[in-house]
């Protein structure tokens, strides 16, 4: 009996170890978050866009469309920001992109906001009553640096290859697009005043050694209100520092992304999101293709030469997957309702790719 019990114990010990480390087939990972309880969702996609495996954390408010993911090897990084009944978050996330594990990390700062990582180090940028903090945390939870600020305005905080960018405005003069160009020691080599061109640089691509970051909104002194309609690109180099400005024939610039030397900017917005162009721009010969697209993209993660899309819908949102080599041909697409079933509302927060 006791032989039996033992090999019983046995296979269910070898199962159990088999479904932790079992590798899945997919392409896309979604969060779906909430902002009334800590609970997230983390959804992994095949290329078919079927649901092949789903995991649940504990955190609210984990990620934003308005960010990119922060990619450091095989993994991934993301903020949860949530302030329910239950606390408020203080940590972010690191999710293994292959295993699957979600792992946590503190950082002692309320209303966290942007992340950016390293080999040695996560960054953060937080805010509490009108004061600005740039966390320098390693991997074992010990804050190595902190610099504070008390009248900037950002939410955002971008590595670029040995650089740590950090774009923010003034809280009296909400118009202005500065930027500090950090070394990974958050010393301060070099500020930018981006101004006169515009504001609302929340996202960053690296191409070699140069960095691009849409610029997407300019502030209308007619009228005193934004305008969405830029077509600007910072670019900048990455050992000079010196930067140019690149502009682009369709108006609207959100998300970025590459391909190969082609700098990838979906020419939609947020809020609103009305444009439903991606512009391929080659770095180096200035070529310029626009593809004309059914939706109206939030989101784009590459993956080998497919595209993903992320696209908000009532009550809900829509995953397209695209063919670069067929000049941003449809594939297939399929749209999901994350509150359906649930009291609580869910929405998909971002999107991740396992291998970019």
């Amino acid at each position: 009996m006791s032989k039996l019990l033992l090999c019983i114990l046995l296979v269910l010990a070898s199962g159990c170890s088999f479904s932790k480390k079992e590798a899945i087939d997919y392409e896309l990972g979604v969060i779906e978050t909430t902002t009334l309880d800590r609970k997230t969702r983390f959804l992994y996609l095949d290329k078919t866009l079927n649901i092949v495996r789903k995991d649940h954390y504990k955190a609210s408010t984990t990620s934003s469309s308005a960010e990119n993911p922060s990619y450091q090897g095989r993994k991934v990084y993301f903020v949860p920001n949530g302030l329910t009944d239950e606390g408020i978050e203080k940590k972010i996330l690191e999710v293994d992109r292959d295993t699957h594990q979600i792992k946590s990390y503190d950082v002692n700062r309320v209303n966290l906001q942007g992340i950016a990582v390293n080999e040695k180090y996560t960054y953060t940028i937080s805010n509490d009553n009108t004061i600005t903090y740039i966390t320098q945390t390693d991997y074992h939870n010990k804050k190595v640096k902190e610099l504070t600020f008390h009248d900037i305005i950002t939410l955002t905080v971008l590595k670029a290859n040995d650089k740590i960018i950090v774009p923010y405005g003034l809280i009296k003069k909400t118009e202005k697009q500065l930027i500090n160009i950090y070394d990974t020691e958050l010393n301060l080599i070099k500020k930018l005043d981006l101004s006169k061109y515009g504001h609302g640089i929340t996202r960053l691509i690296v191409i070699g050694n140069k960095a691009y970051m849409p610029i997407s909104s300019k502030f209308n002194y007619n009228t005193y209100d934004n305008d969405n309609n830029n077509n600007l690109i910072a670019e900048l180099d990455l050992k000079t520092l010196n930067y140019n400005i690149i502009k682009l024939k369709a108006s609207e610039v959100g998300d970025v992304s590459f391909y190969k030397d082609w700098l990838v900017v979906v020419n939609s917005d947020a809020p609103r999101y009305e444009g439903n162009k991606i512009t391929f721009y080659h770095t180096k010969t200035k070529e310029e293709k626009v593809y004309e697209l059914k939706d109206h993209l939030a989101r784009i993660e590459r993956t080998g030469d497919y595209f993903y899309g992320l696209l908000y819908i009532k009550d809900g949102y829509k995953i397209t997957r695209y063919s670069i080599k067929d000049n941003m041909k449809e594939l297939n697409s399929k749209k999901f309702y994350p509150s359906k079933g649930y009291s609580v509302h869910y929405y998909c927060s971002n999107i991740f790719v396992k291998n970019n």
